[in-house]
């Protein structure tokens, strides 16, 4: 599935700068409450990679995460990485550490470019979101979830990062778990990496069929892209309208109180612009079974009802012309009796 191995990647390198803070909390002694701030500090520009990567393979499968992006995004990890291991010998990451009941780094140059780089990758994430956002309905709200999160994560981390907020508990940590709490929930509340779920979004958009749907008061509530473009109207234009409003000829609800689906033929347009439809209406039930609106589907039949009426008018010139040709043979016939028994006579 898109984006799902990224992801995976990222909750691990997640999972991991979790518990160096575990261990980091349960450190008895300054030396081994260091080690374990820097084996956090390991993880984190991974996971932030990981995530830039989900959101590339996310919003558009195979274009944005080549090969070569992929190593373009990698090599600042393999820098920071040399740099923490090196630390001792440039303290270009940490000048040094304070302890005030918790480790208090001092950061260096390298550590704050490192920091901007992890930023600059999230404004990235969050234009790329926003263009998700424009471009597909369907992944809107999920889009939204995600923004979210990593506003608060990152947000949270730079809290961390400035000491600007002084807590027992790891701002930097709290700030993992909030993304990942908003992934999780546009992960399973909208199921973003479910196949089915996606591929029936992508029929209905790009059903030929113009499907409407509407609620017990007969107000339309959601419709397709080919139901725009029969009716020559956008959605939103058409979205809480009354069907009758759009397709006068619908029928009234006494007729539509069946089980069963119901079929009729409307008609969009007037003169030779006249467009065809059968229109489909069927029940929408609960679980309960409770009627919760109605399902429209409009196949358009124009050429089909075009065929047909040059098909008839074909059949009644041939019924014409079968005609003349009979009248022909009876005054034929007629005239030539007629002339026979008058040169009969006279002879």
């Amino acid at each position: 599935v898109p984006g799902a191995l990224p992801f995976l990647i990222g909750c691990l390198f997640a999972a991991a700068w979790a518990a160096g803070n575990v261990m980091e909390v349960a450190a008895s002694d300054l030396a081994a409450m260091i080690f374990w701030f820097k084996f956090q500090a390991v993880w984190q520009l991974p996971l932030i990679i990981a995530v830039a990567c989900f959101v590339l393979e996310y919003a558009w499968p195979g274009r944005w995460l080549t090969r070569r992006n992929l190593v373009l995004l990698s090599l600042p990890v393999l820098v920071a990485l040399g740099l923490i291991l090196t630390n001792d010998l440039h303290h270009l990451v940490w000048r040094g550490f304070v302890f005030d009941g918790k480790v208090i780094p001092l950061r260096g140059l390298g550590n704050w470019i490192v920091v901007a780089y992890g930023y600059a990758l999230t404004l990235g994430n969050l234009i790329l979101l926003s263009w998700l956002f424009r471009r597909s309905p369907q992944h809107r709200w999920p889009v939204v979830i995600m923004v979210t999160g990593q506003i608060l994560g990152r947000g949270l981390y730079l809290l961390q990062a400035a000491q600007s907020l002084q807590s027992d508990l790891s701002l930097s940590v709290l700030a993992v778990t909030a993304e990942n709490l908003m992934y999780a929930i546009a992960l399973f509340g909208f199921r973003i990496f479910d196949p089915i779920s996606m591929a029936r979004q992508t029929v209905i958009q790009q059903l030929r069929v113009g499907m409407f749907v509407l609620d017990p008061q007969g107000r339309i509530v959601s419709l397709n892209p080919a139901a725009e473009r029969i009716l020559h109207t956008p959605s939103a234009r058409l979205k809480n309208r009354i069907i009758r409003e759009v397709l006068p000829s619908y029928p009234p609800d006494e007729l539509l109180s069946g089980e069963g689906a119901v079929e009729i033929e409307v008609s969009l347009g007037s003169g030779p612009d006249t467009s065809y439809y059968q229109l489909e209406i069927s029940a929408l039930k609960d679980w309960r079974g409770l009627a919760v609106g109605r399902l429209l589907l409009l196949h358009d039949v124009t050429e089909k009802k075009r065929a047909q009426a040059q098909l008839l008018e074909q059949q009644q010139a041939l019924a014409v012309l079968h005609e003349r040709e009979r009248l022909a043979r009876e005054l034929h016939d007629s005239l030539g009796q007629v002339l026979s028994f008058a040169s009969l006579k006279m002879a």
